[in-house]
């Protein structure tokens, strides 16, 4: 699925993780961004504002290590390319991290290493004053490797049809001397998504509207939209909370009701229902039996319980009346007028045999 164009890139304020008095972590970046030729092959970068005015002390990022992670989501091809960080001087000097090859779409790639031990161009960079520095950056390689740039006739401009356009997350954390880092699941956080409507085990009438309802967050980013689905078929989308969806005319069956929700950084997450739909049950209430209405119908007419039809005479279950039922006192009263009634007939015709003299 395609993901929605975002802009400019989405840049983290610097994160300060303290272990001790004297040691600490720095996010210097993490981004997801879309790098294509207008760039020339260098993706750049500030410093983050909320940085120390000193990289070497008391927290020294100059020795310690810097972790780095690139994860490619889109590449024209699945040529491998070859990334690092660099940082540049006003004045020339130049340093960078070394080669991390990253294998096209798909692919994570982490690097660690010390700046101490980096390249360098025109002398090292000081870290005591990264006022002075320009800016920080992303050079892309090819596999040779090669800069793939037009900056330079010595470099591989014609290979951008095999990477631009691309979209990629770096996120950069500075580990200062004497300190271990934290570990990736700090920073490379997923969002959280939730279906609130329907409940889990719903029962609906066939052709009912069923109104979805999902709530998302994403931690050191935001939601870029929330994705509703029928199984892994897309129902519809929708990019601004509350999150929600009508689905209309939903056929008889049971139904797989899945919510993905997808951040800023392409990170996605998801939760599923299951639903059912047919003629054994009930309307958007909740569950039951066939009635329009939410509670079990023995008709299969209406929302709620049918009573059973009640006779003095007796029912025999088909709701009819049952004349003359033994064991009912109706039954005795119509036995007795049986055996009465001609009784009586016989005593007022007994003197009526003959004609009257």
């Amino acid at each position: 699925m395609a993901r929605p164009f975002l802009g400019t890139p989405v840049a983290l304020a610097a994160l300060v993780i303290a272990s001790s008095a004297t040691s600490a972590e720095l996010l210097i970046r993490d981004e997801t961004f879309d790098f294509d030729e207008s760039e020339h092959g260098f993706h750049y970068f500030q410093p983050p504002s909320n940085a120390p005015a000193d990289w070497s002390s008391p927290d020294d990022y100059f020795n310690g290590t810097w972790e780095i992670r690139f994860e490619i989501f889109e590449q024209a091809t699945s040529r491998q390319s070859n990334l690092q960080v660099c940082i540049w001087v006003n004045g020339g000097n130049e340093t960078c991290s070394s080669h991390t090859p990253v294998n096209g779409p798909g692919d994570v790639a982490t690097s660690s290493s010390s700046p101490s031990t980096w390249w360098t161009m025109s002398g090292p960079v000081d870290f005591a004053h990264p006022e002075n520095w320009d800016r920080l950056g992303m050079p892309l390689w090819n596999d040779e490797p090669c800069v793939v740039s037009d900056w330079s006739s010595n470099f591989c401009w014609d290979d951008r049809v095999d990477y631009f356009p691309m979209r990629i997350r770096l996120t950069v954390v500075a580990v200062s001397a004497g300190s271990t880092f934290s570990g990736w699941d700090n920073y490379i956080l997923s969002p959280t998504v939730q279906l609130t409507a329907p409940t889990d085990g719903a029962v609906f009438a066939p052709g009912s509207t069923i109104d979805i309802e999902a709530t998302a967050e994403a931690p050191y980013a935001a939601i870029a939209q929330v994705d509703f689905l029928h199984g892994t078929t897309l129902i519809g989308s929708d990019t601004e909370a509350p999150y929600s969806l009508a689905w209309a005319d939903v056929t008889a069956g049971s139904h797989d009701l899945i919510a993905r929700a997808i951040d800023t950084f392409d990170a996605t997450a998801e939760d599923q229902i299951t639903i059912t739909v047919g003629n054994g049950g009930a309307g958007a209430g909740g569950a039951g039996g066939a009635g329009t209405g939410g509670t079990t119908s023995s008709s299969g007419t209406g929302g709620a319980t049918a009573p059973a039809t009640s006779s003095t005479d007796g029912d025999d279950g088909c709701g009819c009346r049952t004349v003359g039922r033994p064991g009912t006192w109706h039954g005795a009263v119509w036995w007795l007028l049986l055996l009465v009634w001609p009784w009586r007939r016989w005593r007022s015709t007994r003197g009526r045999s003959q004609p009257p003299r």
